[in-house]
């Protein structure tokens, strides 16, 4: 387990399964799908925390008046939590 940045990193599946949490947010996760993240942030506290923080942005989100994102700001947005997140396994 390595610690940078106050993100923990307890295993390899929680990479993957954070590429899948906008698929589910969205509603757009399939059955398999759903329940493979479900069950992993069952087990994995830092999982379990982002995708609790990540819900709460969406519903923030929902919240307020709508306007249209451009697909590009999305998808840098994106990118840019992911770099943010996963910067350490770059620098490896």
């Amino acid at each position: 387990m390595t610690k940078r940045r106050g993100i923990v990193r307890e295993c390899h599946e929680c990479a993957e399964l954070m590429e899948w949490a906008a698929a589910y947010l969205e509603g757009e996760a399939t059955a398999e799908l759903r329940r493979e993240l479900l069950v992993h942030v069952r087990d994995c506290a830092v999982c379990a925390r982002l995708l609790r923080s990540l819900q709460r942005m969406v519903q923030v989100f929902h919240l307020t008046p709508h306007q249209e994102v451009p697909a590009e700001v999305h998808e840098r947005l994106w990118i840019a939590i992911r770099h943010e997140l996963y910067e350490d396994d770059e620098e490896e």
